[in-house]
């Protein structure tokens, strides 16, 4: 099966609610695309607590952009809010888990 959002049952159903709406896709695709590649950009700074700040930081941005710029249904709006705040997640404890192994290496 094909994970276009991620594998979490919230992208699952992102990924059936935008079947039907290929404009909405586009944008959310787009928006999530733009939000993943910024925080693999974070994730390559060295200082655990600001990479953490600017990974929040990120994802308040982009949970206030998917309010007021993306103009799609509130139910799609709910589950992208969703997928955003999972990917903060899973970055944020795979930075730190990395992060305190290679401290603990040196």
């Amino acid at each position: 099966m094909n994970n276009t959002f991620g594998r979490s049952p919230a992208a699952q159903e992102l990924d059936r609610l935008l079947e039907k709406n290929p404009s909405a896709r586009r944008k959310v695709s787009t928006l999530i695309s733009q939000y993943t590649d910024k925080l693999l950009n974070i994730s390559s700074i060295k200082d655990v607590p600001t990479a953490l700040l600017c990974m929040s930081m990120l994802r308040d941005r982009t949970l206030e952009r998917m309010d007021k710029k993306v103009n799609v249904s509130p139910e799609v709006v709910s589950y992208t809010k969703n997928v955003i705040t999972a990917k903060y997640r899973v970055y944020a404890e795979s930075y730190k888990f990395v992060s305190s192994f290679l401290a603990k290496k040196k």
